[in-house]
């Protein structure tokens, strides 16, 4: 497994479902998935569970806070990256390739962040 991407969710009821939509897009492919959960009570989990089983969830029962939840995803994670995506962000279609594609192109590159770009307001 080369890259996990981990998600934070409190209460993230529609929007979650947008951006783990995104990761199901991505054309890299060798990747999971894993949302931690800060304790929802807007019905958010059972809807991941409907329409995203692959995910894999970490059920933290209160909120602990987002460094506290990352922590936990990290600890459950297979891969050899690791990549952090806010629940209410929409991952471009070639996000977790063009990470990986930085990371290979130098040895001494430990890091990488990504250009962040609003949506238009409607």
């Amino acid at each position: 497994m080369r890259v996990s991407v981990i998600m934070v969710n409190l209460n993230g009821d529609p929007f979650i479902l947008e951006s783990l939509a995104s990761l199901s897009g991505q054309g890299f492919k060798d990747f999971e998935v894993i949302v931690v959960d800060n304790g929802s009570s807007d019905g958010s989990l059972e809807k991941i569970r409907g329409q995203f089983p692959r995910v894999k969830l970490i059920e933290l029962g209160a909120n602990r806070g987002f460094a506290y939840a990352c922590a936990a995803g990290w600890k459950e994670s297979r891969g050899e990256d690791l990549a952090v995506l806010n629940n209410d962000a929409v991952a471009d279609k070639d996000w977790i390739g063009e990470m990986v594609a930085a990371l290979d192109s130098d040895q001494k590159i430990g890091m990488v962040a990504c250009k962040v770009i609003g949506k238009k307001k409607q």
